[in-house]
């Protein structure tokens, strides 16, 4: 904090920095530990943006020549739809355009019949003086899909970038547009980090994202700002669809996604858009823009609909809430609860179950309990608690995942459970459940909650943590900070779920077992079994919608060092690699001690790991 203060003093003065300092001191004494963390990351990203963000003569000069040596140099056609713009934020936005370091590019601005009077001729100006801007005045107003159509008319380039009207891109933004199609040449969207600019120019609130993650885009619209399109694409789908104002661009890049494959959605790890903040803007607070959330509920809504896997959408505050309807009738569940799995208690499983039977409204459910001995009185209490729960002498110490597949008789779903679990809210598996029956969905896990106060993710980190191996999203967070952007309440997906409660689709497991490496179990086969599920374009997902209690924090509270034995973690990196067993550019927006990815996750032809997976299909966390 003394630090942070001093930084302020350097930067500002003694006067200033003295009153910032103060300013400083009073929030963190009022602030829980989440929202102090908020601050110090926003006292350091000016640090940040100087020494990653920050492009210089030297860069610029490699840039053009890597420019020079791209197979294709397509020109990327700039749409912005204009309505009354402040004067001085337009003449930004078209200079942050004619500054970009890579040529081939033109801007295509449609004015919706703005009323000021000094829109017009700044736009005529600016379209006498560079050829490549290109300018629609339309004489009635239609509101930003209509405005944004218009300039889309104008567009000849090979792909569309979208710009507003008052923000500002990189001046290398369009350089790693073309560098990230030059290396890929099956992709049809690209897509950057993000930052914020205030009404004095000053970067915060940078969003740092994952690499392709679609159920976190179905939680958030992570794809725009910055995001680009093959512009054969957009007019496959017809643009921008009237009566989804507000959040047209979300719509028409999930009816993009309804005609491409995951693969060839690029993500460049670079803050290349920067959003401007304003009393007017989105980037202040959804509330200036109420209709944005309506139309996206009705967009996410449609596009299930449409591709025939009925769901709806809830905002929820940083995102969105999707409810994937279940099957009917409701898909039988089977529940092994592996009583002496990671030597738990003996008398765990009563407690575990007996939660289970109070706090489950799904119906269409049996439990089956494995033990390593089974006494009479395990018998007379599953049979006095419900005729629904059967124990059994365990097939498989090591609680394989063959023997479970075989124990589930003809359930549709698979749910693995330790005895450690308590279940709270009674919804836990109807989520789960209408999660894994997904058909592009491998496997689905809860939120946990630890102790009183605290939660984490049941999503996996491989390659991080103290020994490298994997840690656990989102650990260690308290109970009301929804971390980075919200993530840790949003469901996404993940290379592999942990193994305290997973649902798994039966058929899906029997169908993937020839590819397993059955000699792995316990935590270890759930990664392999990710990896395995990724290799055919399946996604693993966590679905916090659904909670469970974690009893024992001190018995893999955080999963690490002894959860996979040393010979099962060589068994993993022998078979997969160390590109597979390494989570995506990801980490600083999951890791709670983490606050900016020192140092920058990428370098001059950057591939994110997953991508250089043997036939990875889905990169994502």
């Amino acid at each position: 904090m003394a630090r942070s203060a001093l930084k302020l003093f350097r930067r500002d003065g003694f006067v200033k920095g003295m009153a910032g300092g103060v300013r400083i001191l009073i929030r963190v004494a009022s602030m829980a530990d989440a929202h102090a963390t908020e601050l110090q990351r926003e006292v350091d990203y000016p640090d940040w943006v100087q020494k990653y963000s920050t492009v210089t003569g030297a860069d610029k000069a490699w840039m053009r020549q890597r420019t020079e040596k791209f197979a294709k140099r397509p020109v990327i056609s700039v749409v912005m739809p204009t309505y009354n713009p402040e004067p001085a934020w337009l003449d930004a936005a078209i200079r942050s355009i004619r500054a970009q370091v890579y040529p081939h590019w033109e801007l295509c601005i449609a004015d919706d019949a703005s009323s000021k009077s000094s829109v017009g001729p700044l736009l005529a100006r600016w379209a006498a003086r560079d050829p490549r801007i290109k300018i629609v005045m339309r004489q009635e107003n239609g509101h930003i899909s209509a405005t944004s159509n218009s300039a889309l008319s104008l567009a000849g380039g090979e792909w569309i970038a979208l710009l507003d009207h008052d923000d500002l891109l990189s001046v290398d933004a369009l350089f790693w547009i073309a560098e990230a199609i030059d290396g890929n040449p099956d992709a049809r969207m690209v897509y950057s980090d993000e930052d914020k600019i205030d009404e004095t120019g000053q970067r915060f609130g940078a969003y740092f994202k994952s690499d392709w993650n679609r159920d976190l885009f179905y939680s958030q619209n992570m794809f725009s700002h910055l995001g680009a399109f093959s512009r054969s694409l957009v007019e496959q789908v017809g643009g921008f669809r009237l009566g989804l104002e507000g959040s047209q661009d979300y719509d028409l890049t999930l009816r993009c996604l309804e005609h491409i494959h995951d693969r060839q959605v690029i993500h460049i790890p670079r803050v290349l858009y920067h959003w401007r903040v304003h009393s007017e803007s989105t980037a202040h607070s959804s509330d200036a823009k109420p209709y944005a959330m309506f139309a996206a509920e009705r967009a996410l809504t449609e596009h299930f609909s449409r591709i025939d896997r009925p769901a709806s959408a809830r905002h929820v505050g940083w995102g969105y809430e999707i409810s994937h309807h279940c099957p009917t009738p409701e898909p039988k569940a089977c529940i092994v609860v592996h009583a002496d799995l990671h030597g738990g208690r003996s008398d765990a499983w009563q407690a575990c179950v007996s939660s289970l039977v109070a706090h489950t409204d799904y119906a269409s459910w049996h439990v089956v309990v494995w033990l390593d001995e089974v006494s009479p009185d395990d018998r007379r209490f599953a049979a006095l608690l419900d005729h629904r729960i059967s124990v059994a002498v365990a097939p498989d110490p090591a609680g394989g995942l063959a023997a479970a597949a075989l124990a589930g008789g003809d359930a549709a779903v698979l749910v693995l459970v330790q005895p450690v679990l308590r279940f709270v809210d009674a919804q836990w598996l109807s989520v789960l459940v209408s999660q894994a029956m997904r058909p592009d969905i491998a496997g689905a896990g809860p939120r946990y909650q630890i102790g009183k106060d605290q939660y984490r993710g049941s999503g996996l980190l491989l390659g991080v943590g103290p020994d490298r191996r994997f840690a656990p999203a989102f650990h260690g967070l308290r109970e009301g900070d929804p971390g980075f952007f919200g993530r840790a309440l949003l469901a996404q997906n993940f290379t592999a779920l942990e193994d305290g409660c997973v649902a798994l689709r039966r058929d899906l497991l029997l169908q993937l077992m020839p590819e397993l490496d059955h000699n792995l179990a316990g935590l270890a086969a759930m990664i392999d079994y990710g990896l395995v599920a990724s290799q055919v374009g399946l996604r693993m997902v966590y679905a916090p919608k659904a909670h469970v209690q974690w009893t024992e924090p001190s018995t893999r509270a955080g999963p690490g060092g002894d959860a996979v034995s040393d010979e099962h973690w060589k068994a993993l990196a022998l078979r997969w690699g160390g590109p597979c067993l390494k989570t995506a550019a990801t980490a600083p927006t999951f890791l709670n001690e983490a606050i900016f990815p020192w140092p920058i996750r990428h370098a001059p032809g950057f591939l994110p790991a997953a991508n250089r997976c043997a036939q990875s299909h889905s990169p994502m966390a």
